[in-house]
């Protein structure tokens, strides 16, 4: 076949194309040689650009994904790692600063506003908001909480004394008020007694009470709060014999002497503070007795007294004592001096008395052995002095003289 087309010559007697015609084929094959890469490359891209379009669209589709910075805000905390050092988180304060605050007021209205007792209770209030706080703060500093705590335990104790002292005050001014209301009364009872126009009896076994019914009922203040009337014959305004009766019981004795009656109001025990209180009233001319005058006899607490006290005293040792001034004691001897010199006496008494014209006061100190040995020594010494402003005492009389 190859010497036929060597020849010339078309053995299955096809057209042979000529040279002209072999060579535009040729370039042909070599055209479409070169476009077919070319056309599977631009397929190879196509098929990219679709791929990279699904693949936009897919992300397109779903929501876009967060920042990294959002992402790291967005993702819970990690517990660290726990080691061996335990680190203490800040205290919660709260607590602790409502239990101060709670404390301090309650403190200040506990000792100025009324009803402590409700104080006292919010004080207990206090404790317990710190003892909460405490508790919170467990696994926290507690300094705050335990200053809370402390405070409140140092004002719950202090309104609880508020209170005591304030319910004594007030048990004090009731008890105050109370024999305020009585003395009312009996000045009230005093005065319906002035109205009644029986004449008293003469006779003093009326005015001795039994023995079995004898109270001691007086006192220094109601001593000074009588009404005396005086020497005066025109003088009618002393306390009615029925008043003091009717006020302090009847009298431990009584006698008649001349028109003057006399009661005496004596403390059985000698120990207590006051000794006897001595009453004289006079006949008015309507026949009711009246107070005339009257003492008050009681321990002078500021005094010291020895009752062991045995005779040291002669009688040049008391002709040496210097009396002063009746009235004032000025120029007399002074008692710490006596004392000083000869110990103290072994009793001192206070006595009040009233004439109607005012109140005096006279101290007695007495030094007595009444079994001495020594018979140079006086087994019985009284000296009389007065007080002065700055408290001392000055001889006024003095016996035996």
């Amino acid at each position: 076949m190859s010497e036929d087309f060597n020849n010339g010559n078309n053995p299955e007697g096809k057209d042979i194309p000529n040279a002209t015609e072999q060579a535009a084929l040729e370039d042909q094959k070599q055209d479409s040689q070169v476009e077919q890469p070319k056309e599977a490359a631009a397929d190879m891209a196509a098929n990219q650009d679709n791929s990279v379009q699904s693949v936009s669209d897919s992300e397109n589709s779903v929501e876009p994904a967060a920042p990294t910075e959002q992402l790291v805000q967005q993702t819970p905390p990690v517990a660290p790692a726990v080691s061996n050092v335990s680190v203490k988180r800040k205290e919660l304060i709260v607590l602790p600063i409502i239990s101060l605050v709670v404390s301090v007021i309650t403190f200040l209205l506990a000792c100025f506003a009324p009803i402590p007792i409700i104080y006292v209770i919010i004080a207990f209030l206090g404790i317990i908001y710190a003892v909460v706080s405490l508790i919170v703060n467990i696994n926290r500093k507690k300094v705050l909480s335990i200053i809370a705590l402390v405070l409140a335990g140092v004002v719950f104790l202090a309104s609880g004394a508020v209170l005591f002292v304030r319910q004594a005050d007030n048990h004090d001014k009731t008890e105050k008020i109370s024999k305020s209301s009585d003395d009312e009364s009996d000045d009230r009872d005093i005065d319906e007694d002035d109205d009644d126009d029986e004449v008293d009896s003469t006779d003093p076994k009326d005015y001795i009470a039994d023995s079995s019914d004898y109270k001691f009922n007086w006192s220094k203040s109601k001593f000074k709060k009588l009404k005396f009337a005086g020497y005066g014959s025109d003088s009618n305004k002393g306390d009615t014999l029925k008043s003091i009766i009717k006020k302090y019981g009847k009298a431990k004795n009584a006698n008649m002497l001349d028109d003057r009656l006399r009661l005496e109001y004596k403390q059985e025990n000698s120990k207590e503070t006051i000794y006897s209180v001595l009453l004289t009233f006079k006949e008015r001319s309507d026949g009711k007795f009246i107070l005339e005058s009257g003492n008050c006899i009681f321990n002078a607490s500021d005094v010291k007294t020895n009752p062991n006290y045995k005779a040291n005293l002669t009688r040049s040792d008391i002709n040496s004592l210097k009396v002063g001034s009746l009235a004032t004691g000025a120029g007399g001897t002074n008692l710490k001096d006596i004392i000083a010199k000869y110990g103290a006496p072994k009793e001192a008494r206070i006595t009040l008395s009233n004439y109607g014209n005012k109140l005096d006061k006279l101290l007695t100190v007495i030094y007595s052995d009444y079994h001495r040995s020594d018979r140079s020594k006086l087994d019985y010494a009284a000296l009389h002095f007065r007080q002065q402003r700055n408290g001392d005492y000055l001889l006024i009389n003095k016996y035996p003289r």
